[in-house]
């Protein structure tokens, strides 16, 4: 016989549940399906999934100033490099195997330019270089028009010579002694514009005996020029043949074995007056 845990009452053996109180007496299990089961270990794999994201995201996020690094391509290196004022090329920057360019000083005519060292914070100048070059000089064949002026009396015959066009090259020391010849025949003249591409070089000429005329602006530019020397005694010198006083650097002083001062070579023109210079004798 057997009692009832609730009520107390006798029960009969075998009795599932209590007349008395109508309680169940079968004790209650708990089966877990494969179903439940199922679910909580997909409910801890996705618990587990979200901190392995979360931890990952943690360890991967870039720190502050650190570029990205790009993924599924080749990796491009940009590099920049920096060129001083003396054509020195700097170190690149980045890393990278790119290359500069490598600057030069100098120029087709022969000078090598101010250098600057340093940064933009502070320079050392070096002095301007000229190297000499051979001097050379265009001419063309001499006629009435080209060698005398207007007003200047052609001699008969007239004479089988050359006029100079242009000049070339850097003299040395800046004096540039023209030649009474070129080509086998004699120059007679110096045409405007001649010494336009050397007048920053020029600091002496010296003129043969052959020339007769000096046009106007045959020297322009020849800012730095100090003397000038006269071989012929008959010779037209124009007025502005030579850059004025104003824009010279210096006195200019004309040689010749005449006084130029009171003598006009050939026709009415005082040279010394007309270019403020000064005369100094010279039998050249």
């Amino acid at each position: 016989m057997s009692t009832c845990p609730h009520c107390g009452e006798t029960l009969q053996e075998g009795a599932r549940f209590c007349p008395y109180c109508m309680t169940s007496l079968d004790e209650k299990t708990v089966v877990l399906t494969h179903t439940s089961k199922k679910r909580r270990l997909l409910a801890v794999s996705a618990v587990l999934l979200l901190l392995i994201a979360v931890l990952g995201g943690i360890l991967l996020w870039p720190t502050p100033g650190t570029p990205p690094t790009d993924a599924g391509g080749p990796t491009t290196t940009t590099t920049t490099s920096s060129t001083g004022e003396n054509g020195e090329t700097g170190t690149p920057v980045g890393g990278g195997a790119s290359s500069g360019s490598t600057g030069s000083t100098g120029n087709a005519s022969g000078t090598t330019s101010a250098t600057t060292v340093g940064g933009p914070s502070s320079s050392v100048e070096t002095p301007v270089v000229t190297t000499p070059q051979a001097v050379t000089y265009t001419y063309i064949t001499a006629t009435p028009e080209n060698a005398y002026p207007w007003d200047c009396a052609t001699p008969t015959p007239f004479p089988d010579g050359v006029v100079i066009t242009r000049v070339h090259g850097v003299a040395a020391d800046g004096v540039y002694d023209v030649p009474a010849t070129l080509g086998g025949k004699p120059v007679l003249a110096i045409r405007p514009a001649a010494f336009a591409d050397v007048g920053e070089y020029v600091s002496s000429v010296i003129l043969p005996a052959s020339i007769r005329t000096v046009w106007s602006g045959a020297f322009p530019g020849c800012y730095d020029m100090t003397d000038v020397y006269f071989r012929s005694s008959v010779i037209t010198v124009f007025v502005d043949a030579f850059p004025p006083s104003y824009k010279r650097t210096g006195t200019l002083t004309v040689h010749s074995k005449y006084d130029c001062r009171d003598h006009d070579f050939y026709y009415l023109r005082n040279i010394v007056g007309d270019f403020d210079a000064q005369w100094a004798q010279w039998n050249g």
